[in-house]
């Protein structure tokens, strides 16, 4: 768990994304990039403007839940 009095940016993420049912990250790019809240933003990158909260499915992490 973190210190909930002064978090880091990457715990707020991660808090919000469980809060609102997300299962992670995703951008729409030609390689395709995701990453699951169990291991968040591996690349260290995290594109502030482009990445989107997305669902779990088969092909990744997207934009839409497997079911849909």
């Amino acid at each position: 768990m973190h210190n909930n009095t002064n978090p880091t940016c990457k715990e707020i993420v991660e808090d919000w994304l469980r809060k609102n049912g997300y299962d992670g990250l995703w951008q729409d790019t030609e390689e395709g990039c995701g990453c699951g809240l169990d291991d968040l933003a591996p690349c260290g990158e995290v594109n502030m403007e482009d990445c989107r909260a997305g669902y779990k499915s088969a092909k990744g992490i997207g934009p839409r839940r497997e079911d849909e």
